[in-house]
């Protein structure tokens, strides 16, 4: 039996369906090969890709071999030769005939298209010995409703694929709305709970360098930034809330196309100064971060096809003991529980997001409250649950 896991992004690129992966495959009782992209052509990308993959821990064995076009097209032939190759790069993962016959192999996609495609052209080649597993996160089944290529190749996918894991509940349902004959389980992502244990003078000490006094309630938001994280609403409701004179502030983290805007924002709100940017945050600093804040706040919209499939963001601040705002559309709801661990809110409201975001910031009480619930949520999401239900399935 072998296990061949294809994910063309994978860490230490910071995402959170490639965090999922590699939270869960890392786990798996037998090696595991990966497929990924070639190396960065960026010197300092490269160096990190290399590094992580000699440290990687567990059993995973990365290969970043697979040539990836930018612009899908199944069917040309510069098309063909990028996945001839990856066919070829399965076939050697996938190993030789064994003493008793031929090795049964797993591929394991992280998407249908284009992850899935070379899978499943392989299963079509190898079909007594090979079966499919492939992941849906949400907005990619949106995206394949624009293109008749697209919608063929990701039925076909689905629709042969032994199992189909679903981030979240909303999702499953947008996948049934595209492809009616599809069956799919809903497993949400989770977060390492153990290393979410940050001692109290290391909080401190992060807070200190932020540079703003004591008693400020900090608020967290790390995400990649574009549109749909709903950046923007943040930083105006922490404009909002400051000119009713809430000590507050803001930690951004992440990066992305939108930057240069919300920077910009910022300095129009005249909250700059109650604004950090940081930048990228590498896993290992993360829990350092969460536990130096006081909420958690990405009130996620829907922008175009994009949609926030599930937010595992939202389960390591509960794991960081953090109350969290969230949004209402996609996936996002079901990484909280309203009420109880956070507040779910009209990310296109200020007045919502402020509302949420004041009644935490001036209830003590109600934060612990919120924050002591949401490290039961998290247990129920540790990843080795997770791997170990992911590996009940496959095995059905």
């Amino acid at each position: 039996m072998s296990d061949v896991l294809i994910s063309f992004d994978f860490p230490p690129m910071i995402g959170g369906a490639h965090t999922w992966l590699y939270e869960i495959y890392r786990r798996w009782p037998t090696e595991v090969r990966v497929l990924a992209a070639e190396y960065s052509k960026d010197h300092r990308e490269s160096h990190e890709q290399r590094e992580f993959d000699h440290s990687a821990s567990g059993i995973l064995k990365i290969s970043r071999r697979a040539r990836v076009l930018p612009q899908f097209d199944a069917l040309s032939l510069r098309y063909a030769s990028f996945l001839w190759d990856q066919l070829l790069a399965i076939r050697e993962f996938a190993g030789n005939k064994g003493k008793q016959g031929p090795v049964r192999t797993t591929i394991h996609s992280l998407r249908a298209v284009p992850e899935g495609l070379p899978a499943w052209l392989y299963s079509k080649m190898h079909p007594r010995t090979t079966s499919l597993v492939t992941y849906v996160h949400g907005e990619e089944v949106l995206v394949t409703q624009t293109s008749r290529q697209l919608r063929f190749f990701a039925r076909q996918i689905y629709e042969d694929s032994h199992l189909v894991i679903a981030n979240s509940e909303n999702t499953r349902r947008v996948l049934a709305e595209a492809f009616p004959q599809v069956r799919s389980v809903c497993i949400h992502p989770g977060v390492d709970t153990v290393s979410y244990r940050v001692a109290r003078g290391e909080r401190k000490r992060y807070r200190s360098l932020l540079g703003w006094p004591a008693d400020t309630i900090v608020v967290l938001t790390l995400a990649r930034m574009e549109p749909r994280k709903n950046h923007a609403m943040v930083i105006r409701a922490i404009a909002k809330l400051r000119a009713e004179q809430l000590p507050i502030a803001l930690v951004c983290a992440g990066d992305g196309p939108e930057r240069t805007k919300v920077e910009e924002l910022a300095a129009k709100l005249g909250v700059s100064d109650w604004v950090r940017f940081i930048g990228q945050v590498s896993e290992r600093d993360k829990p350092i971060l969460y536990s130096a804040a006081d909420i958690f706040a990405m009130p996620a919209i829907t922008v175009g096809e994009m949609i926030e499939g599930f937010g595992i963001v939202f389960v390591e601040a509960a794991a960081a003991g953090l109350p969290t705002i969230c949004g209402l559309t996609g996936g996002q709801r079901e990484a909280i529980r309203d009420g109880e661990t956070g507040y779910a809110v009209d990310g296109t409201s200020l007045d919502a997001v402020a509302s949420g975001i004041r009644e935490l910031a001036t209830k003590p009480a109600l934060r612990r409250r919120f924050g002591y619930a949401g490290l039961k949520l998290a247990a129920e999401h540790d990843w080795n649950v997770l791997s170990k239900k992911i590996q009940e399935e496959v095995q059905k």
